[in-house]
């Protein structure tokens, strides 16, 4: 294995596994403050590899702390580990974390763990104070709610519209168009993922509708929650770029004949993914029922030797979902899989295009 590189006049240059900092306060003082970064291995892809977060936490912290006044960890996992992170490095001034969606914050030890809301919702801000002849260090965290009453930056403001724009370019290159309204009325969308994830909403349930218009030869059709990524409620009027925002990763409607007893094992899997992105929704024939567990489809129970036609979201194909991995074209149990849709004309194609068909109908 060997580090991506980045390509430059001087030929390929790796990405540093660590960082540091130089800073200088108004008297000429200077100070070096380090930094190391960990993200949590979901979705392996076969091009990347994987070390143990700890260990490679560790190995990094002890590259530089013995040149820096500071180090600080910049995370991507869950709170969980950010605390068992606190507590094997104690040296840390603070950890910034991400990965949950909603704000947390902790004191392990001298370590502070931070974390903002979703979607610019709120901000830290970390005061980092270094006193180098006492050898101390003083940090300091506030969360801010970002409402309207936070004025534009007018530089960021800038880079904002700059990459705005080379977003909507691309937008419509692939045939969308930002800023045009998909649903005029109706009720605002449930996105947020603390119900997604455990439950339909009136949001999954018109994504759900959307893919069976666009698969109408399919007997029923799942998608993930993890899909789902705007963790927000969307705002009547909803724009294209809502449904962009929404889904982020698009991808095709697949269509597969799987057997009954693959397709229970499917739907058995997403009950247990409850709470996280592997929880599944499906269309409403599905019925399990409360006594037994037994699952039906169109009230018949499903019959495990026979092969029912599934419209799903094409990463549930990779088995790379949680508690998922079995769900592959591979699977003995499933009988065909069907093309890829690759014509833009074809609502399969990309499930936005399914879904952005759909609402513009409801407003008819």
């Amino acid at each position: 294995m060997f580090p991506f590189v980045k390509q430059t006049a001087s030929g390929p240059e790796s990405f540093p596994e660590t960082y540091i900092m130089h800073v200088k306060d108004a008297d000429g003082t200077t100070a070096r403050i380090g930094f190391i970064a960990v993200t949590l291995p979901f979705n392996k892809a076969a091009y990347v590899g994987y070390t143990d977060v700890f260990k490679a936490a560790q190995t990094a912290y002890d590259k530089i702390k013995d040149s820096c006044e500071a180090v600080i960890a910049i995370t991507h996992q869950e709170m969980e580990d950010d605390i068992k992170l606190a507590k094997q490095i104690p040296g840390l001034a603070f950890i910034m974390g991400g990965h949950e969606h909603e704000r947390h914050y902790a004191k392990i030890g001298y370590v502070y763990i931070t974390k903002a809301d979703a979607n610019a919702k709120s901000a830290y801000t970390i005061n980092l104070t270094v006193n180098k002849n006492r050898r101390m260090r003083k940090v300091e965290a506030s969360l801010t709610d970002i409402t309207d009453s936070i004025a534009f930056d007018p530089a960021t403001d800038a880079v904002v519209k700059k990459w705005t724009a080379i977003a909507n370019n691309n937008y419509a290159s692939l045939g969308f168009d930002a800023n045009k309204v998909a649903l005029r009325s109706g009720e605002p969308l449930d996105g947020r993922e603390a119900y997604i994830r455990s439950m339909p909403t009136n949001f999954t349930r018109l994504i759900v509708a959307a893919m069976e218009k666009a698969s109408p030869e399919a007997d029923a059709v799942i998608i993930n929650s993890g899909s789902i990524r705007v963790d927000d409620v969307l705002q009547i009027p909803v724009t294209q770029y809502d449904v962009i925002r929404s889904l982020p990763y698009g991808g095709s409607i697949m269509e597969a004949d799987m057997k009954g007893s693959l397709l229970v094992q499917v739907l058995n899997a997403g009950i247990k993914n409850r709470g996280s992105g592997g929880f599944l929704q499906y269309s409403t024939a599905f019925t399990q029922d409360s006594t037994s567990g037994n699952w039906s489809l169109k009230n018949i129970p499903i019959d495990p030797a026979k092969l029912y036609k599934i419209a799903i979201a094409d990463f549930l194909l990779t088995g790379g979902e949680s508690n998922l991995g079995f769900l592959t074209g591979k699977n003995p149990d499933i009988g065909k899989v069907y093309p890829v849709y690759t014509d833009a004309k074809d609502l399969r194609s990309d499930i936005r295009r399914a879904i952005i068909h759909y609402m513009e109908g409801l407003d008819k």
